[in-house]
């Protein structure tokens, strides 16, 4: 049924499936891994502990969306608007965010591992460092890092300090 719908109503049935408890991580009734929610509009939505392992939300509206402890690994989250959204404690292991807008959103105790930043922007993110992002992910070439610097600058500029990272090819 979701591909069929148009982002206000994905993110209508999203809403109320979450707000049912029908799809937490810990129990869900409804599994929503793989599902097609590219273009939905779950803005200001509480999504808390939703499981949605391998869902498409790429171009997604999410802009202020509570997803603490939500799972969205290896989720397709390219192209989406994450402004201001709470990701605490959210798992994005191998989650493909390329050209994501992330500026301004919570990422403490987020997992990014292996997650793809490659032209994200991350202006802003709060409670992660640019040194954590690095270890953390996988690819970040031209992203641009929480304190505003594009990746390759950063990465230059680190060198220049004579720092070492696990992350120091621009990928």
């Amino acid at each position: 049924m979701l591909p069929r719908l148009d982002g206000v109503r994905k993110g209508s049935v999203l809403q109320f499936l979450s707000e049912a408890g029908l799809i937490a991580q810990d129990s869900p009734v409804i599994a929503l891994g793989g599902a097609d929610l590219s273009g939905a509009n779950l803005s200001g939505a509480n999504l808390s502990g939703i499981w949605l392992r391998e869902a498409d939300l790429s171009r997604a509206h999410l802009v202020g969306t509570l997803l603490p402890h939500a799972d969205l690994s290896r989720a397709n989250l390219s192209g989406a608007d994450l402004r201001r959204a709470n990701l605490t404690g959210a798992a994005l292991k191998r989650t493909d965010l390329t050209g994501a807008d992330v500026r301004g959103a919570r990422l403490t105790w987020t997992n990014l591992r292996f997650a793809l930043l490659s032209d994200a922007d991350l202006s802003n993110a709060q409670l992660i460092t640019n040194e954590e992002l690095a270890q953390q992910t996988k690819h970040l070439k031209g992203a641009t890092m929480p304190n505003g610097q594009k990746y390759e600058d950063w990465l230059k500029d680190r060198e220049g300090r004579g720092e070492d990272g696990e992350n120091d090819s621009p990928s």
